[in-house]
Protein backbone atom coordinates (compact mmCIF):
# COMPACT_ATOMS: atom_id res chain seq x y z
CA UNK A 1 0.00 0.00 0.00
CA UNK A 2 3.10 2.28 1.02
CA UNK A 3 5.20 1.72 -2.23
CA UNK A 4 2.68 2.90 -4.96
CA UNK A 5 2.35 6.34 -3.61
CA UNK A 6 6.36 6.39 -3.27
CA UNK A 7 6.53 4.92 -6.99
CA UNK A 8 4.40 7.37 -8.48
CA UNK A 9 6.00 10.23 -6.64
CA UNK A 10 9.86 8.69 -7.83
CA UNK A 11 7.97 9.09 -11.36
CA UNK A 12 6.50 12.62 -10.82
CA UNK A 13 10.07 13.50 -9.95
CA UNK A 14 11.67 11.99 -12.57
CA UNK A 15 8.79 13.15 -15.31
CA UNK A 16 9.95 16.72 -13.66
CA UNK A 17 14.16 16.18 -14.21
CA UNK A 18 12.91 14.90 -18.03
CA UNK A 19 11.34 18.46 -18.94
CA UNK A 20 14.61 20.27 -17.93
CA UNK A 21 16.94 21.59 -20.19
CA UNK A 22 20.36 19.79 -20.68
CA UNK A 23 21.97 22.29 -19.06
CA UNK A 24 19.31 22.76 -16.09
CA UNK A 25 19.79 18.97 -15.75
CA UNK A 26 23.60 18.91 -15.35
CA UNK A 27 23.28 22.47 -12.69
CA UNK A 28 20.79 20.11 -10.70
CA UNK A 29 22.76 16.09 -10.87
CA UNK A 30 25.99 17.92 -10.22
CA UNK A 31 24.59 19.91 -7.55
CA UNK A 32 22.63 17.34 -5.74
CA UNK A 33 25.79 15.09 -6.03
CA UNK A 34 28.10 18.14 -4.28
CA UNK A 35 25.12 18.58 -2.05
CA UNK A 36 25.00 15.16 -0.95
CA UNK A 37 28.71 15.08 -0.60
CA UNK A 38 28.84 18.59 2.00
CA UNK A 39 25.80 17.21 3.98
CA UNK A 40 27.60 14.02 4.12
CA UNK A 41 31.00 15.49 4.76
CA UNK A 42 29.45 17.47 7.51
CA UNK A 43 27.05 14.82 8.70
CA UNK A 44 30.47 12.83 9.41
CA UNK A 45 32.13 15.52 11.07
CA UNK A 46 29.23 16.80 13.09
CA UNK A 47 29.08 12.95 14.61
CA UNK A 48 32.96 12.93 14.55
CA UNK A 49 32.93 15.63 16.51
CA UNK A 50 30.38 14.82 19.16
CA UNK A 51 31.80 11.60 19.72
CA UNK A 52 34.66 12.93 20.20
CA UNK A 53 33.26 15.54 22.49
CA UNK A 54 31.70 12.64 24.74
CA UNK A 55 34.97 11.14 25.23
CA UNK A 56 36.59 14.18 25.97
CA UNK A 57 34.01 15.47 28.27
CA UNK A 58 34.19 12.29 30.11
CA UNK A 59 38.08 12.52 30.09
CA UNK A 60 37.84 16.10 31.56
CA UNK A 61 35.11 14.80 34.01
CA UNK A 62 37.30 11.79 35.16
CA UNK A 63 40.45 14.41 35.59
CA UNK A 64 38.23 16.95 37.35
CA UNK A 65 37.35 14.26 40.29
CA UNK A 66 41.14 13.05 39.97
CA UNK A 67 42.48 16.91 40.82
CA UNK A 68 39.26 17.49 43.26
CA UNK A 69 40.31 14.02 45.23
CA UNK A 70 44.39 14.80 44.97
CA UNK A 71 43.80 18.12 46.29
CA UNK A 72 41.45 16.27 49.27
CA UNK A 73 43.82 13.96 49.65
CA UNK A 74 46.86 16.50 50.25
CA UNK A 75 45.02 18.55 52.14
CA UNK A 76 44.09 15.70 54.37
CA UNK A 77 47.51 14.99 55.13
CA UNK A 78 47.85 18.10 55.59
CA UNK A 79 46.06 18.32 58.61
CA UNK A 80 47.47 15.01 59.92
CA UNK A 81 50.91 16.78 59.68
CA UNK A 82 49.66 20.06 61.01
CA UNK A 83 48.19 17.64 64.01
CA UNK A 84 51.69 16.27 64.58
CA UNK A 85 53.79 19.25 64.53
CA UNK A 86 51.73 20.89 66.75
CA UNK A 87 54.09 19.14 69.86
CA UNK A 88 57.16 20.58 69.26
CA UNK A 89 56.08 23.95 69.54
CA UNK A 90 54.39 23.76 72.81
CA UNK A 91 56.87 25.72 74.27
CA UNK A 92 56.81 28.32 71.78
CA UNK A 93 53.27 30.29 72.37
CA UNK A 94 53.95 33.29 69.05
CA UNK A 95 54.92 29.71 67.30
CA UNK A 96 52.06 27.58 68.01
CA UNK A 97 50.07 30.42 67.29
CA UNK A 98 50.78 30.63 64.03
CA UNK A 99 50.77 26.80 63.24
CA UNK A 100 47.36 26.93 64.94
CA UNK A 101 45.97 29.11 62.77
CA UNK A 102 47.47 27.79 59.54
CA UNK A 103 45.69 24.46 60.91
CA UNK A 104 42.74 26.35 61.07
CA UNK A 105 42.92 27.29 57.80
CA UNK A 106 43.89 23.79 56.74
CA UNK A 107 40.71 22.46 58.15
CA UNK A 108 38.38 25.37 56.30
CA UNK A 109 40.33 24.54 53.13
CA UNK A 110 39.88 20.91 53.28
CA UNK A 111 35.84 21.42 54.29
CA UNK A 112 36.12 23.34 51.04
CA UNK A 113 37.38 20.98 49.17
CA UNK A 114 34.81 18.17 50.80
CA UNK A 115 31.88 20.24 49.92
CA UNK A 116 33.14 21.21 46.45
CA UNK A 117 33.46 17.01 45.98
CA UNK A 118 30.42 15.61 47.35
CA UNK A 119 28.52 19.23 44.87
CA UNK A 120 30.95 17.52 41.96
CA UNK A 121 29.84 13.98 42.64
CA UNK A 122 26.60 15.33 42.64
CA UNK A 123 26.43 17.35 39.61
CA UNK A 124 28.26 14.64 37.46
CA UNK A 125 26.71 11.74 39.09
CA UNK A 126 29.50 10.03 40.54
CA UNK A 127 27.71 7.50 42.60
CA UNK A 128 30.74 5.72 43.76
CA UNK A 129 32.27 8.89 45.12
CA UNK A 130 28.85 10.43 46.28
CA UNK A 131 28.56 6.95 47.98
CA UNK A 132 32.00 7.79 49.56
CA UNK A 133 31.69 10.78 50.91
CA UNK A 134 27.68 10.17 52.00
CA UNK A 135 29.12 7.13 54.18
CA UNK A 136 31.81 8.86 55.88
CA UNK A 137 30.13 12.78 56.41
CA UNK A 138 29.61 11.98 59.95
CA UNK A 139 32.56 10.95 60.65
CA UNK A 140 34.51 13.35 59.26
CA UNK A 141 32.41 16.38 60.11
CA UNK A 142 33.17 14.49 64.04
CA UNK A 143 36.87 14.39 63.41
CA UNK A 144 36.75 18.12 61.63
CA UNK A 145 34.71 19.34 65.40
CA UNK A 146 37.04 17.34 67.36
CA UNK A 147 39.88 18.77 65.98
CA UNK A 148 39.22 22.26 66.86
CA UNK A 149 37.81 20.98 70.20
CA UNK A 150 41.41 19.90 70.48
CA UNK A 151 42.87 23.32 69.65
CA UNK A 152 40.27 25.11 71.89
CA UNK A 153 41.88 22.83 74.81
CA UNK A 154 45.34 22.72 74.13
CA UNK A 155 45.73 27.32 73.69
CA UNK A 156 44.66 27.65 77.40
CA UNK A 157 48.09 24.91 78.22
CA UNK A 158 50.69 26.80 76.72
CA UNK A 159 50.65 29.14 80.00
CA UNK A 160 50.71 26.97 82.37
CA UNK A 161 53.59 24.68 83.42
CA UNK A 162 52.61 21.20 82.84
CA UNK A 163 50.24 22.44 79.76
CA UNK A 164 52.80 20.86 77.02
CA UNK A 165 52.56 17.42 79.21
CA UNK A 166 48.99 17.57 79.17
CA UNK A 167 48.52 18.82 75.54
CA UNK A 168 50.76 15.88 74.62
CA UNK A 169 47.96 13.19 76.03
CA UNK A 170 45.56 15.07 74.84
CA UNK A 171 46.75 14.70 71.10
CA UNK A 172 47.98 11.01 71.49
CA UNK A 173 44.34 10.43 73.25
CA UNK A 174 42.58 12.13 70.02
CA UNK A 175 44.89 10.16 68.03
CA UNK A 176 43.64 6.74 69.47
CA UNK A 177 39.91 8.41 69.52
CA UNK A 178 37.40 6.52 67.46
CA UNK A 179 36.58 9.52 65.36
CA UNK A 180 40.64 9.33 64.78
CA UNK A 181 40.21 6.07 63.21
CA UNK A 182 37.49 6.42 61.54
CA UNK A 183 38.76 9.23 59.79
CA UNK A 184 41.97 7.55 59.04
CA UNK A 185 39.90 4.86 57.24
CA UNK A 186 38.28 7.39 55.37
CA UNK A 187 41.39 8.71 54.24
CA UNK A 188 42.52 4.97 53.01
CA UNK A 189 39.37 4.24 51.48
CA UNK A 190 39.73 7.49 49.65
CA UNK A 191 43.73 6.33 48.61
CA UNK A 192 41.69 3.42 47.14
CA UNK A 193 38.93 5.42 45.34
CA UNK A 194 41.78 7.73 43.81
CA UNK A 195 43.72 4.53 42.48
CA UNK A 196 40.46 3.89 40.76
CA UNK A 197 40.17 7.31 39.32
CA UNK A 198 43.21 7.00 38.68
CA UNK A 199 42.72 4.03 36.53
CA UNK A 200 39.30 5.28 34.79
CA UNK A 201 41.77 8.74 33.68
CA UNK A 202 44.05 6.16 31.96
CA UNK A 203 40.76 4.49 30.78
CA UNK A 204 39.35 8.13 30.07
CA UNK A 205 42.98 8.57 27.96
CA UNK A 206 42.31 5.41 25.80
CA UNK A 207 38.42 6.17 25.43
CA UNK A 208 39.41 9.68 24.15
CA UNK A 209 42.58 7.89 21.93
CA UNK A 210 39.55 5.84 20.39
CA UNK A 211 37.17 8.16 20.39
CA UNK A 212 39.88 10.58 17.92
CA UNK A 213 40.63 7.46 15.97
CA UNK A 214 36.87 6.74 15.17
CA UNK A 215 35.95 9.98 14.40
CA UNK A 216 38.40 10.25 11.68
CA UNK A 217 37.22 7.40 10.79
CA UNK A 218 33.70 8.41 10.32
CA UNK A 219 34.87 11.32 8.97
CA UNK A 220 37.42 9.50 6.91
CA UNK A 221 33.94 7.07 6.42
CA UNK A 222 31.64 9.75 5.67
CA UNK A 223 33.59 11.55 2.81
CA UNK A 224 34.07 7.87 1.19
CA UNK A 225 30.44 7.69 0.93
CA UNK A 226 29.50 11.09 0.48
CA UNK A 227 31.94 10.60 -2.31
CA UNK A 228 30.69 7.05 -3.80
CA UNK A 229 26.42 8.98 -3.82
CA UNK A 230 28.19 11.80 -5.61
CA UNK A 231 29.20 9.65 -8.06
CA UNK A 232 26.38 7.43 -8.83
CA UNK A 233 24.53 10.46 -8.90
CA UNK A 234 26.80 12.16 -10.89
CA UNK A 235 26.63 8.60 -13.22
CA UNK A 236 22.80 8.62 -13.18
CA UNK A 237 22.45 12.39 -14.36
CA UNK A 238 25.36 11.30 -17.20
CA UNK A 239 23.22 8.34 -18.15
CA UNK A 240 19.81 10.32 -18.26
CA UNK A 241 21.23 12.52 -20.30
CA UNK A 242 23.51 10.43 -22.64
CA UNK A 243 20.91 7.86 -23.12
CA UNK A 244 18.48 9.41 -25.05
CA UNK A 245 21.22 10.92 -27.50
CA UNK A 246 22.63 7.06 -28.10
CA UNK A 247 18.90 6.17 -29.01
CA UNK A 248 18.70 9.07 -31.89
CA UNK A 249 22.36 8.02 -32.40
CA UNK A 250 21.39 4.28 -32.87
CA UNK A 251 18.06 4.72 -34.96
CA UNK A 252 20.67 7.11 -37.50
CA UNK A 253 22.74 4.63 -37.75
CA UNK A 254 20.03 2.03 -38.42
CA UNK A 255 18.44 4.84 -40.94
CA UNK A 256 21.71 5.01 -42.65
CA UNK A 257 22.74 1.64 -42.70
CA UNK A 258 19.41 -0.60 -43.28
CA UNK A 259 17.53 2.28 -45.67
CA UNK A 260 14.17 1.33 -43.53
CA UNK A 261 12.52 5.31 -43.25
CA UNK A 262 9.70 3.85 -41.22
CA UNK A 263 12.39 3.59 -37.69
CA UNK A 264 11.43 6.91 -35.61
CA UNK A 265 13.44 7.21 -32.55
CA UNK A 266 11.40 7.48 -28.94
CA UNK A 267 10.79 11.41 -27.39
CA UNK A 268 11.42 10.67 -23.84
CA UNK A 269 12.57 14.05 -22.44
CA UNK A 270 11.72 17.70 -23.34
CA UNK A 271 14.61 19.11 -23.95
CA UNK A 272 16.97 20.28 -26.57
CA UNK A 273 17.94 15.96 -27.18
CA UNK A 274 13.92 15.71 -27.12
CA UNK A 275 13.38 18.70 -29.94
CA UNK A 276 17.02 16.83 -31.64
CA UNK A 277 14.90 13.42 -32.05
CA UNK A 278 11.52 15.36 -33.28
CA UNK A 279 13.89 17.30 -35.60
CA UNK A 280 15.27 13.75 -36.87
CA UNK A 281 12.13 12.10 -37.26
CA UNK A 282 10.37 14.79 -39.22
CA UNK A 283 14.47 14.56 -41.27
CA UNK A 284 13.34 10.75 -41.76
CA UNK A 285 9.60 11.04 -42.81
CA UNK A 286 10.69 13.91 -45.45
CA UNK A 287 13.58 11.44 -47.26
CA UNK A 288 10.90 8.74 -47.05
CA UNK A 289 8.32 10.82 -48.57
CA UNK A 290 11.06 12.53 -51.27
CA UNK A 291 12.15 8.69 -52.00
CA UNK A 292 8.57 7.21 -52.37
CA UNK A 293 8.45 10.95 -55.27
CA UNK A 294 11.35 9.15 -56.68
CA UNK A 295 10.44 6.02 -57.09
CA UNK A 296 7.36 6.52 -58.57
CA UNK A 297 8.83 9.18 -61.05
CA UNK A 298 11.35 6.51 -61.64
CA UNK A 299 8.85 4.45 -62.07
CA UNK A 300 7.28 6.82 -64.70
CA UNK A 301 10.57 7.35 -67.06
CA UNK A 302 10.65 3.70 -66.98
CA UNK A 303 8.04 3.07 -68.48
CA UNK A 304 8.67 6.46 -71.01
CA UNK A 305 11.52 4.42 -71.64
CA UNK A 306 9.67 1.33 -72.35
CA UNK A 307 7.54 3.04 -74.71
CA UNK A 308 9.85 5.06 -76.68
CA UNK A 309 12.15 1.74 -76.34
CA UNK A 310 9.27 -0.45 -78.02
CA UNK A 311 8.04 2.61 -79.87
CA UNK A 312 11.87 2.63 -81.61
CA UNK A 313 11.65 -1.20 -82.28
CA UNK A 314 8.51 -0.43 -83.97
CA UNK A 315 9.82 2.40 -86.23
CA UNK A 316 13.11 0.24 -86.35
CA UNK A 317 10.83 -2.56 -88.21
CA UNK A 318 8.75 0.10 -90.10
CA UNK A 319 12.15 1.30 -91.70
CA UNK A 320 12.93 -2.06 -92.40
CA UNK A 321 10.04 -2.57 -94.08
CA UNK A 322 10.04 0.23 -96.06
CA UNK A 323 13.90 0.08 -97.08
CA UNK A 324 13.67 -2.72 -98.34
CA UNK A 325 11.59 -2.40 -101.23
CA UNK A 326 12.85 1.32 -101.46
CA UNK A 327 16.60 0.00 -101.98
CA UNK A 328 14.85 -2.73 -104.71
CA UNK A 329 13.35 0.17 -106.17
CA UNK A 330 16.66 2.03 -106.23
CA UNK A 331 18.48 -0.36 -107.20
CA UNK A 332 16.16 -1.22 -110.48
CA UNK A 333 15.85 2.20 -111.62
CA UNK A 334 19.69 2.66 -112.59
CA UNK A 335 18.90 -0.50 -114.81
CA UNK A 336 15.26 0.45 -115.94
CA UNK A 337 16.87 4.06 -117.17
CA UNK A 338 19.71 2.47 -118.77
CA UNK A 339 16.95 0.04 -120.49
CA UNK A 340 15.22 2.96 -121.62
CA UNK A 341 17.91 5.25 -122.90
CA UNK A 342 18.92 2.57 -125.29
CA UNK A 343 15.05 2.10 -125.90
CA UNK A 344 15.44 6.04 -126.69
CA UNK A 345 18.49 5.85 -128.65
CA UNK A 346 17.09 2.71 -130.78
CA UNK A 347 13.87 4.56 -131.43
CA UNK A 348 16.01 7.32 -132.32
CA UNK A 349 18.31 5.38 -134.95
CA UNK A 350 14.91 3.75 -136.24
CA UNK A 351 13.63 7.29 -137.05
CA UNK A 352 16.64 8.49 -138.63
CA UNK A 353 16.79 5.24 -140.84
CA UNK A 354 12.87 4.99 -141.75
CA UNK A 355 11.88 8.91 -142.26
CA UNK A 356 8.82 7.89 -143.46
CA UNK A 357 7.02 5.59 -141.32
CA UNK A 358 3.61 4.17 -142.14
CA UNK A 359 0.26 6.38 -141.51
CA UNK A 360 -0.42 3.92 -138.03
CA UNK A 361 3.38 4.86 -136.75
CA UNK A 362 2.87 8.26 -137.37
CA UNK A 363 -1.31 8.46 -135.76
CA UNK A 364 0.25 6.29 -132.61
CA UNK A 365 3.22 8.75 -132.40
CA UNK A 366 1.08 11.65 -132.65
CA UNK A 367 -1.02 10.01 -129.92
CA UNK A 368 1.69 9.14 -127.30
CA UNK A 369 3.25 12.43 -128.05
CA UNK A 370 7.14 10.93 -128.56
CA UNK A 371 8.63 13.93 -128.04
CA UNK A 372 7.47 14.79 -125.03
CA UNK A 373 8.06 11.38 -123.71
CA UNK A 374 11.27 11.42 -125.46
CA UNK A 375 12.00 14.95 -122.90
CA UNK A 376 9.88 13.75 -119.89
CA UNK A 377 11.11 10.47 -119.76
CA UNK A 378 14.20 10.59 -118.50
CA UNK A 379 13.36 13.57 -116.05
CA UNK A 380 10.74 10.96 -114.74
CA UNK A 381 13.58 8.22 -114.01
CA UNK A 382 15.39 11.35 -111.82
CA UNK A 383 12.25 12.20 -110.11
CA UNK A 384 11.81 8.41 -108.95
CA UNK A 385 15.36 8.01 -108.16
CA UNK A 386 15.49 11.76 -105.76
CA UNK A 387 12.36 10.27 -103.93
CA UNK A 388 13.68 6.65 -103.48
CA UNK A 389 16.20 8.79 -101.95
CA UNK A 390 14.52 10.97 -99.65
CA UNK A 391 12.55 7.56 -98.79
CA UNK A 392 15.45 5.85 -97.27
Amino acid sequence: MTATPKLSYFNSVQQKFHQLSIRQKIFCGYGLALGVAVLGTTAGLVIGDRYFQQARQHHLLIDEGGSLLSSLQGQLLEIQIRQQEILPFLQQPQALQRRISDFKIDLADAETLLSQAQEFSQTSSQKDLQALLTKHNSKITGYFEQLRSLIRQILPLTSQPEGATKAQQLISKFSQSQDALKFYQFAHELTDFAKTIQERQQEADLAQEKAALMQAQIIIGSILLSVAIAAILAFYTSKIITHPINVVTNIAQRVTQEANFDLQAPVTTEDEVGALTSSLNQLIQQVKHLLEEQQAQAQVRLIQSEKMSSLGRMLAGVAHEINNPINFISGNLVHAKTYTDDLLSLLQTYIAEVPHPSTALQTLTEEIDLEFLEVDLPKLFNSIKVGADRTR
